[in-house]
């Protein structure tokens, strides 16, 4: 039966009545609950008590509550009080500027900090929370603690380099809070997620702001530490769009310091400049934008540091065979210096605890293999030989990294890139004729590497073995000799790569 609307629906002011009246009538309810052993409610019974105290607070709140709970979740960075007028006008069609982490955060703010904040603690576990407006409470100094707790060999590296020390006198410090929480609960999986690392990287981009403001603190050691330090925090949570953005606004911070030699006096935040765009670089596969730091690499870098300026001798390099060119060439030779440094320090002590030395020894030549002129799936075969020799190089590198820090998958970009590049029409054929090493080499890295995973790696594997039976090797003996001749360490891959013969029946 059809029923017409009611009186209250007629008359808004006795609708409004009738509803209010309703809420007072519904107020109170009796909610059955089946007996039997349940100490927990049914999901219908939470349900309606859920939604009796829902609707009890949105009468008692009114609607400007909602607006009260929003949060903010991104800041951008104004970078254009450090530009020139031409400059300027550019910077607004443009996205040069500094954001912070995109997530969902409480948006807290700082209340004024110092333009030159000095530790009060002059012992190098100094407490940083009393020179900035940061609630110095025990949560923030656990996750300052994480940073010094040896789990994270990522914030091990930035601590021997001299970059927590500056990182500790300057805003800089709430966004190592951020990358503490971060990796509390995303690496450690120790904690839940509450947003924290969010709500500190917001923390750090207003006080960025007030820096960028001002002429006079615009360019200084501090507004690059604190970039710096979130360019780290996106490579951290592979955000390479992050760390773009940043690296985009140092750029224009150093162009109006002077440019990245104004920060060779302070050796811990050059070399941390160098270490942080080549790790967001290899997220990339892109070439560095800087040169290594070489007179401060070789302090400590026992690879021979000739400044070749690798990108210039593989841009339009003509040759016939990989022997031939001299970027190839060049990459080989650190290669092989690199595997005798580290065969002769794995016989010494546990080489694989000292996280530096990836800096030092394994990205001046990381940065290297970055920098080659890229190749492209319709370029001449000569080139396209030259880029799986450049990708293999790189997953060779990051299989050096994992000892250090492991990450699974982290050489899948590689790995990906080099078997499409193997797939091209007439490449495969030509090297198997020509019974390159080359070809083996890269074939064995890849077939090696644990940082690609196993579907792909055993795709290799079986490239490989068809290749050593095209080659005509007869034994797993001349196998490992071939590759331990063209280069290979034995402290770090002897075991896999005869774990890897073994696998392979010749």
């Amino acid at each position: 039966m059809a029923q017409g609307p009611s009186p209250q629906d007629k008359d808004p002011v006795a609708s409004q009545a009738g509803a209010e009246q309703q809420e007072q009538q519904q107020q109170y309810q009796f909610i059955a609950v089946s007996p039997g052993r349940e100490t927990r409610p049914s999901a219908e019974t939470r349900r309606l008590v859920h939604s009796h105290a829902q609707a009890n607070y949105r009468r008692r709140q009114g609607p400007h509550h909602l607006q009260r709970r929003q949060r903010q979740t991104t800041w951008e960075v104004d970078v254009s009080p450090l530009l020139s007028k031409d400059d300027s006008t550019a910077a607004q069609n443009t996205s040069g500027g500094i954001t912070s982490s995109t997530a969902t955060t409480a948006g807290q703010s700082t209340g004024a900090v110092a333009i030159s904040p000095v530790s009060l603690l002059a012992a190098n576990r100094s407490d940083p929370f009393q020179s900035f407006g940061i609630e110095a409470g025990s949560r923030a100094h656990r996750l300052w603690d994480h940073v010094y707790d040896g789990t994270c060999a990522k914030f091990r590296t930035l601590i021997d380099i001299g970059f927590i020390d500056l990182v500790r006198e300057t805003i800089a410090v709430s966004q190592m809070l951020s990358a503490s929480a971060w990796h509390l609960v995303h690496w450690c999986r120790t904690e839940d997620d509450s947003g924290e690392d969010a709500r500190y990287a917001l923390i750090t981009t207003r006080s960025l702001q007030q820096r960028l403001n001002n002429l006079a603190t615009g360019t200084s050691d501090e507004v690059i530490t604190t970039v710096l330090a979130a360019a780290a925090y996106a490579n951290l949570i592979k955000q390479t769009q992050i760390f773009q953005v940043h690296m985009d606004g140092l750029a224009k911070i150093l162009h109006h310091r002077g440019g990245e030699q104004t920060l060779d006096s302070t050796a811990g935040l050059r070399l941390s400049m160098f270490w942080i765009e080549t790790n967001g670089r290899f997220l990339q596969d892109a070439a560095p934008r800087y040169r290594p730091p070489y007179r401060l690499l070789a302090r400590r870098s026992r690879l021979d540091l000739d400044m070749t300026d690798v990108s210039l001798l593989s841009h339009g390099e003509n040759f016939d065979t990989l022997e031939q060119s001299e970027a190839v060439r060049h990459i080989c030779q650190q290669l092989r210096r690199l595997n005798h440094i580290m065969d002769e320090e794995c016989t010494r002590r546990d080489l694989w605890h000292d996280s530096p030395f990836a800096v030092f020894h394994v990205s001046p030549i990381l940065h290297d293999c970055l920098s080659i002129a890229h190749g492209t799936l319709r370029d001449e075969i000569q080139l396209r030989q030259r880029e799986c020799f450049r990708l293999a190089s790189i997953l060779y590198l990051c299989e050096i990294r994992a000892k250090f820090d492991f990450e699974p998958g982290a050489g899948m970009l590689y790995g990906t890139k080099l078997q499409l590049m193997m797939g091209t029409e007439g490449l495969l054929p030509r090297w198997e004729r020509s019974n390159n090493v080359f070809l083996l080499w890269i074939l064995t890295v890849a077939a090696c590497s644990a940082t690609l995973f196993d579907d792909l790696r055993t795709q290799f594997v079986s490239r490989l073995a068809e290749c050593i039976h095209a080659a005509g090797i007869a034994n797993v003996d001349d196998f490992c000799s071939i590759i331990y001749d063209f280069t290979w360490s034995r402290g770090a891959f002897g075991p896999a790569l005869s774990s890897l013969a073994g696998t392979i029946r010749l």
